[in-house]
């Protein structure tokens, strides 16, 4: 079976990464006859996905690049595009030889799958009145029913979504995909409530739980030898992982609170390593935020703070979280890579996706909301952090994995049904 997954961001992103890497793993010990495609932002990642037996194809509909009336040109775009495939020779004309690659990608299919992820919804809680996200997602599933290949949207989180206009046309094409599987109750309260969407419909868990057990040793020397040495003077190590946000106000605020934590360290036992969680492209690398962060603490505090730099691979992060006493997640996958880990995670939500994950993993007290974070709550709830039975996130840990393999076993009894 030839199964194309669509909505792949970037290798970069650790998350985006363990996400399709979790759902290949996971199919193909249920069927080992399969074979991946994926569809991504960024073709200079074909090598690397070639290495590991998987096609690379870039999507035929590109966001265009920012200036003016960037969204009005995105949205002409979108249905020029969607009437060229009516006309498939035209299409050959109008579109560059890796686009056809695509075009071809997808007649191939025998299914297409729509990845984990957190794709349909307004970013940073805003309202999109030109949702060129959403549509730019929704245009590669538009593709797969053009060719009538069967469509699964697999462990994903909806919502918010305000604008009407992106409501009407997310629910007109789910309705007519043939699986739905959430990774959050919440986003399956989202899509019946809202959508109307009911048939097909199951919750289940996060797909990167399933990179359980994939652990490699660590490279980065430096980073190793320091964890060493500040376990034997008696410290706690606290791993955290930061990210930009657009709001400027709310943004200091956040700032200010990760600045107050790290001051504990001059007082108490406390260490602290920000990781390379999200590393690319471009303005998304999370260590801009990091590196802005350490450069402007005092020498104290800087003494015992730590930003890696170096890119690992998911094997060497999962075994770098390991080594942590605590955790202070902003990225959703930083805290699944600890709770994988049964380390002690509090999680900052820049998305209702982490919230509703912790919620539905009985963790739901160790979520703080990114833009109302405050110093103060934020030492309060890492004060809850370390008084807390590590039992509750072993816990976690094992719900969050029940979650994720139900995603596979609903996927594969699809597979059996349709073959």
């Amino acid at each position: 079976m030839k199964i194309l997954i669509t909505n792949h961001h970037a290798k970069e992103n650790k998350g985006d990464l363990a996400i399709i890497l979790g759902l290949m793993e996971g199919l193909k010990k249920k069927n080992k006859n399969i074979k991946f495609s994926i569809i991504g932002r960024y073709i200079d990642e074909r090598e690397w996905w070639a290495k590991r037996g998987v096609g690379f194809f870039v999507p035929v509909l590109s966001t265009p690049k920012k200036g003016r009336w960037r969204a009005i040109r995105f949205v002409i775009r979108y249905h020029i595009s969607l009437c060229l495939l009516n006309w498939p020779i035209v299409a050959t004309w109008f579109y560059s030889p890796e686009k056809i690659k695509t075009l071809k990608a997808y007649q191939d299919a025998d299914l297409v799958i729509s990845k984990g992820g957190s794709f349909f919804r307004e970013p940073e809680y805003k309202i999109n009145f030109f949702p060129i996200g959403i549509m730019g997602h929704l245009h590669q599933l538009i593709l797969a029913r053009k060719f009538k290949k069967p469509i699964v949207l697999l462990a994903q989180s909806f919502g918010p979504i305000n604008n009407p206009y992106s409501r009407y046309i997310i629910s007109k094409l789910f309705k007519k995909c043939d699986l739905i599987t959430t990774r959050d109750t919440e986003s399956e309260t989202f899509l019946r409530q809202r959508l109307n969407i009911s048939k097909n419909l199951f919750s289940a868990g996060d797909l990167a739980f399933l990179l359980d057990g994939q652990r490699e040793p660590v490279r980065a020397d430096a980073v190793t030898q320091s964890i060493t040495e500040n376990k034997r003077k008696g410290y706690k190590c606290i791993g955290l992982t930061v990210r930009s946000w657009s709001d400027q106000k709310e943004f200091e605020s956040y700032i200010a609170s990760i600045n107050s934590l790290l001051a504990r360290g001059s007082e108490e036992n406390l260490c602290f390593y920000f990781m390379p969680q999200v590393v690319g492209p471009y303005k998304e690398d999370d260590r801009r935020v990091s590196n802005m962060i350490w450069n402007n603490l005092p020498s104290p505090i800087k003494d015992k703070t730590m930003v890696i730099e170096k890119e690992l691979e998911i094997g060497e992060l999962l075994n770098l979280y390991g080594q942590m006493d605590y955790f202070v997640a902003t990225r959703l996958h930083s805290a699944v890579f600890s709770i994988l880990n049964n380390v002690p995670v509090m999680a900052i939500g820049y998305e209702p996706k982490t919230i509703a994950i912790f919620n539905d993993l009985n963790i739901g007290d160790f979520v703080l909301d990114i833009r109302l974070i405050s110093p103060s709550e934020t030492n309060k709830m890492f004060e809850m952090l370390q008084r807390a039975p590590k039992e509750i996130f072993k816990a976690a840990k094992k719900q969050a994995l029940i979650g994720a393999r139900k995603n596979i076993e609903i996927m594969s009894n699809y597979i059996n049904m349709n073959k």
